[in-house]
């Protein structure tokens, strides 16, 4: 509920333009809480309109929502967000000239406080009303700009505290019995959200993705012959989208394919392509750390296909030996020399800059197989042939 005296917590009395624009903005960290955590959802979308024009006599046409950011993280900055960013837009141009929001921590979740400071100074060039449940911010004045920045600066810590000490240990847990931990999402896969089912939380396999990821992905490298880079190039040719779109906002925050909205994914390096050949989560493994916990989930390659893919790839990597490059002269002579019987004479001939300068010449003896170096010399001309 809002602070009935908040209005009066400034020495000087506070007249507020009841009359100008006002940005009323709200905002839920995610499609979940939007959905779910509906008291919050209904109080930051009417009852603050309510208090804004019971409690502060606020005219009702000028109130303009900013609700654009529902579902979406604070840690998103501006350029990010479309409720803040087009608020911040508005400030700017003078549209917007007092703002309501239930608390700072709604607005932003900056660790670095960059865009909090870029917002800040905003509002102090345009002398913005910033009205909160608990406090009214005349984010001109010096006092008020920097509590505003520290409670912005606390918001973070709030944050980083749930998540990193609280959530975490508890997170960690779950993931280790095979459950999904917020991590990038693979190909082929969702998880699974229903509360009553028996692989809640876990990887379930996403039908028209999966298919594609066994039979033009793994099953398609073994027609190749264990050929990454030619699956590839046959990728790139293929027209349109890899994977069809999948109508899910957790899913596509997620996944670091190539996105077309709407439309599709695409794989669009040979990186990408070989870590889902060498991921072992495709055979049913969850990876948690340094630990791995096969048949975690249900597969979507048959445990042959894999051993046969990375047996192939294994092989190839294995054919493909880079020879160092080695600039010394003699070397290559050597290369050329081959010895008829053992214990001929080897020569190693180094040039010198001068080119009648003595030639140095190696070779073994034998009768006793020792290595002896003499000095001899060489014209210039018999040193070529």
């Amino acid at each position: 509920m809002a602070n009935p005296l908040a209005v009066y917590q400034m020495a000087q009395p506070l007249i507020l333009p009841v009359n100008e624009p006002l940005g009323l903005y709200g905002r839920q960290s995610s499609l979940f809480q939007f959905q779910n955590n509906t008291e919050s959802r209904d109080y930051q979308i009417e009852e603050q309109r309510k208090i804004l024009v019971l409690q502060y006599s606020w005219n009702n046409e000028v109130i303009f929502e900013y609700f654009e950011d529902f579902g979406e993280s604070g840690t998103l900055g501006i350029g990010e967000r479309v409720g803040v960013t087009r608020l911040l837009e508005d400030i700017q141009s003078g549209f917007i000239k007092p703002m309501y929001v239930f608390l700072v921590d709604r607005l932003f979740r900056d660790k670095l406080l960059e865009n909090v400071i870029r917002f800040a100074k905003a509002c102090y060039e345009k002398k913005i009303i910033i009205i909160t449940s608990c406090y009214i911010y005349r984010v001109w004045i010096a006092e008020d700009y920097e509590k505003f920045i520290d409670d912005c600066k606390l918001a973070w810590k709030a944050l980083d505290l749930q998540l990193n000490k609280r959530m975490l240990p508890m997170r960690v847990f779950a993931s280790h019995l095979g459950k999904y931990d917020s991590r990038t999402l693979n190909i082929g896969y969702t998880v699974d959200r229903d509360k009553h089912s028996c692989t809640y939380k876990r990887y379930v396999p996403l039908p028209k993705h999966a298919e594609i990821v066994n039979e033009k992905i793994f099953l398609r490298l073994i027609d190749y012959g264990g050929d990454a880079f030619a699956l590839m190039h046959e990728l790139e040719q293929q027209e349109g989208v890899h994977f069809p779109w999948h109508d899910d906002p957790l899913f596509n925050n997620k996944i670091e394919l190539l996105k077309v909205p709407g439309v599709g994914y695409r794989i669009g390096t040979y990186t990408t392509l070989l870590h889902i050949l060498r991921n072992p989560v495709y055979i049913g493994t969850w990876k948690t750390g340094n630990k791995e916990y096969p048949g975690s989930h249900e597969a979507i390659v048959t445990r042959q296909t894999w051993d046969t893919v990375q047996y192939l790839l294994d092989r190839r990597q294995e054919s493909i030996h880079p020879h160092p490059r080695n600039h010394r002269r003699d070397t290559l002579l050597k290369g050329l020399i081959m010895r008829p019987f053992p214990g001929c004479i080897e020569f190693s001939l180094e040039r010198r800059r001068e080119q009648d300068a003595p030639q140095q010449a190696r070779y073994y003896h034998p009768g006793n197989g020792r290595n002896h170096v003499s000095r001899r010399v060489y014209p210039p001309s018999s040193v070529g042939r």
